[in-house]
């Protein structure tokens, strides 16, 4: 899967550039590498770090990311258009590295785009929805389809009236034993499909939660999946009773592209209602399988995955501030010398986690400080962050901010015109007559 001949740390100490950093470096108490593989490393550890860290450096290696602007610098359509091209480049790449094993792969891909993954629903909610639900019959006709990207899909659950209190949602889909099929609907306002992520422009499919009713409308059975197509394969537009858009942008996450979807009296055969727990016959018979409250896995998994990405976002920040605060001087001491904003107390007090510190009631808080002082950056070099995941002028390993800040300010587009066009009509026409 990997080349296995330089699997070593991104960056040495030598490598960093910034006199103050590389004291901070010096002064470590312990080797950051040993703290690495203790974090990392090890039969019993979800990640190997030598093959998480060769991995990172094949997708940083691809050509494709010296094609765009940082994604700041682009408007909406632009971001989505560059985020789903990296996207679909990364899935191609795995593919020709014979990345397998899914944990890596999933790594590569987040890595390989950026953190900004656009089908991260589809590999993850979608499939695995579809792995733990569907028959095996099911998944013998539909799983090739998404692990191949033929079909796109996300997890449509939450709607605008109701999201957890998942026994009010209001989607419905009505069995119609004249044709063998389902009737789906959505009969009021609150019952429209709201907040899936790459629902408004990427996805072609969805997984449905909608209540059942069989064998009519006098006889409900309670939720239950389907799997429902909303776009054309060729033309990509939405199917006749589909209603289906893009709701906006979120923080922090532009290329989310989260919609909403309405249907209206939209037909699905019976045979994709998945059917691993339940089922319904020709006759409009409702039988159930298995304990209906396994329909939430899918759900509860991801929200166990999501703590372990909050978790490597916290690091992130971490590194950042830490990083930043051992470069950045402010204030003067009597001595005239400008302090590092690490020595201020206050600063300490928000990067150290002293909810842990309290609790080593053996040496006091100043003194827990003290002995964690000398090693702060070398601390948070060892999540061993490779500067491109990180995307930030301020998270330099070599410490070089202030050539970073101004480096991506000039990549600015709106530098290429020395005068803006507004200028040139305002002097034109207003200030020329003062």
């Amino acid at each position: 899967m990997v080349d296995t001949q330089d699997q070593g740390p991104y960056y040495r100490i030598s490598d960093t550039k910034n006199a103050d950093l590389l004291r901070e470096r010096q002064s470590a108490t312990f080797d950051v590498e040993e703290l690495t593989q203790f974090m990392f490393a090890g039969p019993n550890n979800y990640f190997n770090v030598n093959i998480r860290r060769q991995i990172t450096r094949q997708a940083y290696a691809h050509p494709i990311h010296k094609t765009h602007l940082p994604l700041e610098y682009l408007d909406s359509d632009e971001h989505y258009s560059v985020v789903v091209r990296k996207s679909l480049a990364g899935v191609k790449e795995a593919e020709r590295l014979n990345i397998t094993d899914k944990k890596y792969r999933d790594w590569f891909l987040n890595i390989f785009s950026g953190g900004k993954f656009a089908f991260f629903l589809h590999t993850s909610m979608f499939i695995h929805t579809l792995e733990t639900l569907a028959s095996d019959e099911q998944k013998e006709k539909f799983l090739p389809l998404a692990r191949s990207f033929q079909i796109i899909g996300t997890y449509a659950q939450t709607e605008l009236g109701h999201g957890s209190n998942l026994q009010r949602l209001e989607t419905e889909a009505i069995f119609d034993r004249t044709t063998d099929s389902f009737i789906l609907n959505m009969p009021t306002l609150t019952a429209t499909k709201f907040w899936p992520g790459a629902l408004g422009r990427s996805s072609n499919y969805v997984l449905l939660m909608a209540q059942l009713y069989a064998p009519d409308r006098h006889h409900p059975c309670g939720l239950q999946m389907f799997f429902v197509q909303i776009r054309d394969l060729k033309t990509h537009q939405p199917l006749p009773g589909v209603e289906v858009g893009e709701i906006s942008t979120r923080f922090s996450h532009e290329a989310g592209d989260n919609g909403y979807l309405r249907l209206t009296n939209v037909r699905i055969p019976r045979n994709q209602m998945l059917t691993k727990l339940a089922y319904v016959d020709q006759q409009g018979s409702f039988h159930r399988l298995a304990d209906p409250r396994l329909l939430y896995g899918a759900m509860l998994t991801t929200r166990v995955n999501l703590c372990a990405f909050f978790a490597l976002l916290l690091a992130r920040a971490v590194t950042i501030a830490v990083r930043y605060s051992a470069v950045r001087r402010q204030g003067q001491t009597p001595s005239g010398k400008e302090t590092l904003i690490l020595d201020y107390p206050l600063q300490q007090d928000k990067l150290v986690p002293s909810e842990q510190v309290y609790q080593l009631e053996t040496y006091s808080l100043p003194d827990m400080y003290n002995r964690l002082r000398p090693n702060l950056v070398t601390l948070v070099d060892g999540f061993d962050f490779h500067d491109n995941e990180l995307d930030s002028c301020l998270g330099r390993y070599d410490g070089q901010v202030y050539e970073a800040l101004m480096e991506r300010a000039r990549l600015n587009p709106t530098n290429q015109h020395k005068v803006h066009p507004i200028w040139t009509s305002i002097k034109q026409n207003a200030m020329s007559k003062l």
